[in-house]
């Protein structure tokens, strides 16, 4: 198991043994400019401003490889495989040198700065009645989610860091921004509460279908499960900032979603397993998304481990099957049952897919594996069924070609088959690299709406949950 996870330091110097991130803050911000349309040719009606929040989540998912590097490579369920290079080998031993590459927080700066940019215009957007006040509130509602939620990203890695949240037009700009004091998690938390906690309370919520920036699919994809949950982010942040009963009360909110909007009242599975977690079925045109046997559950040959049905399902399924994808007649939010944040890679567009290069040994480089940790604690659990192991192992990871590959990643890429040593690819040629970048979904909301109960002494509570 590996040693307690350290903060990353922006500073060269510092105590031994502390992960380093870069040379300072100025190269921090060494950003060149890039070509670009004017602001003329970008804000000009309310669908400039859809298409600068499509493109600024375009931007956000370059992120998706150091996040999971930085989140997962340092805990306990990821290891370096022997293709891994020294910056990997650096992260996964809580050893980095200062020219890590992942432990650098430019990339996450860049996102910041186009919410920086973006939020401005927005505003200006209104003053010029370019947009209506509510279109203006939903969408910088929204991007100002996404600047907090990186922020915490890095309060949590860094310890403490700039806190910027101006537009930056010239060099100048620039280089006023390196000089920018170092703020600590504790005070950034507390900060992006107050932001977001000035948000009316309507715009916290998802947007709705008569949204035009979910109205219609981009790139073939439902957008509804694109953007960032906001209660969930604030519940987060209230986690952090020790108010328990807050953080609970946020997690509440999306739990009991269906309750709260009358969730498709013409089909009862649907209302009742929305973020709910049940074993069940999710509609007549789903199967169940727990960990299932087909008939005789007491057949280790009737586990369901497929794209379309059971546990595995959750991270396979077509995003284009409209019975899982759809929107509610009702209440024209996602029907999705558990995924409140994903966003996908396709080979239709930028960015690439970066998991097929960090865990396939078929197309990729396979840098990264499971652990011996993760396997062995899967292996050493006993099923209700009373099989010597837990299922959800079987469909995290598969032994392909002779080595363990994290296969939650890799669905919509390539398939096992049942003894993973023979595999097929989803699409027509390795080039096609589709795939998702999971971010939250219901589970996790239920995981910390216990952890909240916990903390505030409601154990009882939690341990119902």
């Amino acid at each position: 198991m590996k040693s307690t996870i350290r903060k990353i330091t922006l500073n060269i110097g510092l105590a031994t043994g502390v992960l380093l991130g870069m040379s300072g803050c100025q190269k921090m911000f060494d950003l060149a400019p890039e070509e670009a349309l004017s602001t003329k040719q970008m804000y000009r009606d309310i669908y400039d401003a859809d298409a600068a929040i499509i493109g600024l989540y375009g931007k956000f998912s370059t992120l998706a490889k150091q996040y999971v590097i930085l989140n997962e490579l340092r805990g306990d369920l990821l290891d370096v495989t022997t293709n891994a290079d020294l910056s990997l080998r650096e992260i996964n031993a809580h050893a980095v040198s200062e020219t890590n590459e992942y432990a650098n927080p430019r990339a996450y700066y860049e996102v910041i700065l186009n919410c920086n940019d973006i939020l401005k215009n927005f505003k200006i957007m209104l003053d010029q009645n370019k947009i209506k006040r509510a279109e203006y509130y939903q969408r910088s509602a929204d991007v100002l989610a996404l600047r907090s939620w990186i922020y915490l990203q890095l309060g949590i890695h860094y310890g403490s860091v700039p806190y910027v949240t101006e537009s930056v037009e010239t060099v100048n700009d620039v280089k006023a921004l390196a000089t920018k004091a170092r703020v600590p998690l504790a005070d950034i938390v507390k900060e992006l509460i107050k932001e977001l906690e000035a948000i009316p309370a309507s715009y916290l919520d998802p947007y709705t279908l008569d949204n035009t920036l979910v109205s219609a699919n981009v790139d073939g994809y439902s957008p509804t499960t694109f953007f960032i949950q906001k209660h969930l982010l604030l519940g987060d942040l209230y986690l952090w900032d020790q108010q328990y009963t807050k953080a609970a009360s946020m997690y509440k909110y999306i739990m009991t979603t269906s309750d709260r909007l009358g969730f498709e009242a013409t089909d009862i599975n649907v209302w009742y397993h929305l973020y709910k977690i049940t074993r069940g079925q999710i509609s007549s045109g789903m199967g169940p998304i727990a960990v299932s046997y087909n008939s005789d559950i007491n057949d280790v040959n009737n586990l369901l481990d497929n794209n379309t049905t059971g546990w595995r399902s959750i991270f396979a399924r077509d995003r284009s099957n409209t019975s899982f994808n759809s929107t509610s007649n009702t209440s024209s939010i996602s029907r999705d049952p558990e995924w409140l944040w994903l966003l996908p890679f396709d080979n239709k567009f930028l960015p690439e897919n970066p998991f097929v290069e960090l865990f396939s040994n078929v197309g990729g480089k396979y840098l990264l594996q499971p652990s011996k940790t993760a396997i062995d604690y899967w292996n050493g659990q006993t099923q209700t069924n009373n099989f010597a192991y837990d299922a959800r192992g079987v469909m995290s990871y598969k032994n392909i070609n002779g080595n363990p590959v994290v296969f939650k990643y890799l669905y919509n890429f390539m398939n096992p088959n049942s003894s993973g040593s023979i595999y097929s690819l989803v699409g027509k040629s390795l080039q096609e690299k589709n795939g998702r970048w999971f971010l939250n979904r219901a589970a996790n909301v239920h995981l910390k709406f216990a952890e909240a109960a916990n903390r505030d002494g409601r154990r009882k509570l939690a341990y119902a949950w």
